[in-house]
């Protein structure tokens, strides 16, 4: 039997779990697991490997291992992490006011204060939502995740941030919600889209767009060549317009029967 050193801690040291060298296995116990719609009882194990969940008796008997690190849930419920992909703020900090004001560094402390304080409602993962603004406060929120995460100390027990989400400027000027109508930019067409999000697009994870404004199917093909995520919304797109946006890359649809048409709309039926 190959048997590393093993050592039990508690699920409130999960940041030791980080630290670990690759190939450590780790067995979560004394946990309540959702299995064929049910909870389980407390007493439930689940082993993990570099991030991948091991069946347990597989490793124990052809690999003839047992776990490096054992973490006592003290039979709480265990379940993988929400992810984020629209959040416009929380806490009272909103992203796009907050990068606004050019203050840098409370900026990043603001960013840190709500990737810590979401944790506890399950989200282990995000992306910091910036709605329709001026160019600079696109760039500007980039560079402020480059300083972000070019600086992980102290934020071992923070949600991850994957990336940026650009709800806007590219939205119908009929469906701008609570956005500001005088900054939308409707027409995609003769637009260099690296002068309103900068050139550095490393973190930018998401974008929405209306597909029906000119040049926009073209704009989601441009994103998605880049590895950056598509949606619709704040739009008014048909039928049509969707199909395209779809084939062109689009994914997903941002706050569904918000700042879009209505529930009993022929598109809306369709999907």
């Amino acid at each position: 039997m190959s048997q590393r050193t093993s050592s039990t801690i508690n699920f409130r040291d999960i940041a030791l779990c980080q630290q670990q060298p690759p190939g450590t296995i780790i067995c979560f116990r004394h946990c309540r697991l959702f299995q064929n719609g049910t909870f389980v009882a407390d007493s439930d194990e689940l082993w993990v490997r570099d991030g991948k969940i091991l069946e347990a008796q597989k490793i124990f008997y052809e690999e003839r291992k047992r776990p490096n690190l054992w973490v006592d849930c003290e039979g709480l419920i265990l379940a993988p992490g929400f992810i984020d992909i629209q959040m416009n703020g929380a806490f009272g900090v909103d992203f796009t006011s907050m990068t606004q004001t050019k203050n840098g560094k409370m900026a990043l402390e603001q960013l840190k204060e709500v990737a810590q304080k979401i944790l506890a409602f399950g989200i282990t993962a995000f992306c910091p939502t910036i709605i329709t603004a001026r160019s600079e406060t696109y760039q500007m929120f980039l560079q402020l995740l480059n300083e972000y995460k070019s600086e992980t100390k102290g934020r071992e027990n923070c949600a991850r941030i994957i990336g940026a989400h650009f709800e806007g400027p590219f939205i119908s000027p009929n469906r701008v919600g609570c956005h500001p109508k005088s900054l939308v930019i409707a027409s995609l067409q003769n637009i260099n889209l690296n002068s309103v999000y900068g050139l550095d697009l490393s973190n930018l994870s998401y974008v929405t767009v209306a597909p029906e404004l000119p040049g926009a199917i073209e704009a989601i093909a441009f994103f998605r060549q880049k590895g950056i995520e598509m949606a619709i919304g704040h739009s008014e797109a048909s039928i049509e317009n969707a199909t395209k946006a779809v084939n062109a890359g689009a994914k997903s649809i941002t706050h569904l029967f918000n700042s879009m048409r209505p529930v009993s709309d022929p598109l809306i039926r369709h999907l």
